[in-house]
């Protein structure tokens, strides 16, 4: 009887936990969503001027990142073959290194953007903040912030394809 009990206390205690887990997720993937800070290192007005300067060339870093993705799969496809060819795996190498320079070209050209409407003290904190773009740690810091803040750069690629 007194086993019964204990169980039945169990199973209660762990029901309610679960509901009350599940209904505060709940709330809070549904309810109302602070206001987005602005970036880092930008006062309130050039933050809105930044974000349309990324936004501009979302589509173009899109159809880059697409393109890597699948230059990456060829790459692999070739590398894994039994015979693989040399001047294949040179050609798909070489047009991967075109790309990562055009999408080097991009950043620099909107880093270049918003850093010119700064004055000089928020110039050095946005570098500092955002640090060298295009890899390393500050790179993939960088995407993750502009992420946050809603400027959608290209998505990470799925583990395995990429950096």
């Amino acid at each position: 009887m007194r086993n019964t009990w204990l169980t039945i206390v169990a199973v209660a205690s762990l029901v309610l936990n679960l509901a009350v887990v599940g209904a505060y997720l709940f709330q809070q993937r549904t309810g109302p969503r602070p206001p987005r800070p602005p970036l880092a290192g930008l006062r309130r007005e050039m933050h809105q001027q930044a974000r349309e300067v990324f936004r501009k060339s979302w589509p173009e870093m899109q159809r880059l990142t697409e393109e890597r993705e699948r230059l990456q799969t060829e790459l692999m496809q070739e590398v894994m073959k039994p015979e693989p060819s040399q001047d294949r795996v040179d050609s798909l190498a070489d047009a991967l290194g075109r790309l990562h320079a055009q999408n080097t070209r991009i950043v620099a050209r909107d880093a270049r953007a918003v850093v010119s409407q700064l004055p000089p003290d928020q110039r050095e904190q946005f570098l500092r903040n955002f640090g060298p773009f295009g890899g390393g740690r500050h790179g993939r810091r960088a995407m993750r912030m502009m992420r946050r803040h809603g400027m959608a750069p290209p998505p990470e690629p799925p583990p395995g394809q990429g950096r």
